[in-house]
């Protein structure tokens, strides 16, 4: 009987799923018999697939499912009082030559950059020396535009790294909250031309994890730069922190435009920005992939909803990592670096945000 009334889905090329209240399924189209190789009514929905969406209860809203060792975007909505999860399988690259060229192109850039750093200490220096305003100002425009190379370099070397790859410095624990309030702070002043407040929001002063701090820096770094490009005159952005047992709930909210449903489906993907040709053709989409990545490293997942009123909520769920004192490579810097926030925030900065301060 369920299934009739899903009838509409079974044309569809991408696998659907309709789970009752319970969590089993009621209805699959053919793309998902076949996709997942069977019959599945009545089983529940998570013995298929594991997704934020389904650890959250949400209604509406795009995210990732993850499905064995791979993982996919995925869309929920209300259909008849149930909800209806459409997925939406990457497609592999299998091309080796274009893998080989992106490392090729990646090393010759961070030659580039090297030796222009050296150019631009250069230049700040002597701007800092004579005191010339037009210098000055010539000097952080070249300072934005090298830290906005970087950025580039850095996603896309992040991008080229298998999916599975941990970082060579071991996790450490460290006060979450914290770390989240001096990134704030820094981003909140950097931006402050646009009217922007940054608050931080948490159930204790006090929120301990281990995890891999650079990852979990560069995950709030590159959903406040999403949500920067997202508010026109003056917003808000909202971080709010809790831990359920061993697991992070971290949540980024914005009083900004809001996600175009049809561009829904197209967050997780790499390289799929979500700006069109036709507006200011900054980036290269990989901010939402590199923050599922961090996210997946940490045994988590991503979920993305349309805030009632206006503006978009990002959850990204963690699962606390053990300590690992067998790794040799030091972890990154335990303070914030200014530089780091720089480079990731360099797409939404203007150049006065790169004025060397002697």
């Amino acid at each position: 009987m369920a299934s009739r009334s899903f009838s509409f889905f079974d044309h569809l090329s991408e696998p659907v799923i309709v789970i009752k209240k319970d969590g089993a399924i009621c209805y699959e189209n053919p793309a998902a018999k076949d996709y997942f190789r069977g019959d599945h009514i009545n089983i529940p929905v998570n013995k298929l697939f594991d997704s934020a969406l389904i650890r959250l209860g949400i209604s509406e809203g795009v995210g990732t499912a993850e499905i064995g060792r791979d993982s996919c975007a995925a869309s929920v909505s209300l259909v008849s009082g149930l909800r209806a999860f459409i997925l939406h399988p990457e497609r592999k690259e299998t091309d080796g030559e274009r893998l080989g060229l992106a490392r090729a192109a990646e090393k010759e850039l961070r030659t580039a950059l090297a030796t222009s750093a050296l150019a631009e200490e250069s230049i700040n220096k002597r701007a800092a020396e004579v005191g010339d305003i037009a210098l000055i100002r010539y000097a952080a425009s070249l300072s934005h535009a090298w830290h906005g190379m970087l950025r580039v370099v850095e996603h896309i070397s992040a991008f080229l790294e298998p999916e599975d790859e941990t970082p060579a410095y071991p996790p450490v624990s460290f006060d979450v909250r914290e770390r989240c309030c001096e990134i704030a702070s820094a981003a909140a002043y950097l931006a402050g031309e646009k009217g922007i407040l940054i608050n931080v929001e948490a159930e204790t002063d006090s929120i301990m994890f281990t995890g891999y701090r650079q990852e979990i820096d560069r995950i709030v770094l590159n959903l406040i730069s999403n949500s920067i490009k997202s508010i026109d005159g003056g917003g808000k952005i909202t971080i709010t922190l809790r831990k359920a047992r061993n697991t992070l709930i971290m949540e980024v909210a914005d009083t900004g435009c809001g996600i175009a449903p049809e561009k829904a489906a197209r967050l997780f993907r790499p390289l799929d920005t979500l700006r069109e040709i036709s507006d200011d053709g900054t980036g290269l989409g990989l901010g939402l992939y590199l923050v599922h990545r961090a996210a997946i490293i940490h045994g988590g997942g991503v979920a993305v909803e349309k805030r009632e009123g206006g503006g978009t909520k990002v959850t990204v769920l963690m699962k606390e990592l053990r300590e690992d004192y067998s790794l040799s490579s030091p972890e990154v810097s335990s303070g914030l670096e200014l530089d780091f926030v720089l480079t990731e925030l360099a797409d939404v900065l203007s150049a006065k945000a790169y004025i060397c301060e002697a």
